[in-house]
């Protein structure tokens, strides 16, 4: 349920998702991603406006994107999906 609702959210983009998402405590979103989803911190990344992007992700391919406002400690869910799947890095300047 709680999935469902943070998917259509995702169409949404950052912007809205920071006034319409379920937000909650970084700590309490980390474990809730964990366990109930399996999945773990895989990447993290400094926005523009200084909040930090995290992707998770689960062997089970499911991954979500969390967007962390420093300034308060919440995180809110900017996009989840399924069929995650690694890819190796292209090497700088070459074309896809």
């Amino acid at each position: 349920m709680i999935r469902a609702a943070l998917l259509a959210l995702a169409v949404a983009g950052p912007v809205a998702a920071q006034t319409q998402a379920p937000c909650m405590p970084y700590d309490v979103f980390r474990e809730l991603l964990r366990q109930q989803y399996g999945e773990s911190l895989i990447g993290r990344g400094l926005e523009r406006r200084g909040w930090i992007t995290e992707i998770y992700a689960a062997e089970t391919g499911s991954w979500s994107v969390l967007i962390v406002n420093l300034t308060d400690g919440q995180a809110c869910m900017v996009s989840a999906g399924t069929d995650w799947s690694e890819v190796e890095p292209e090497p700088a300047g070459e074309e896809m």
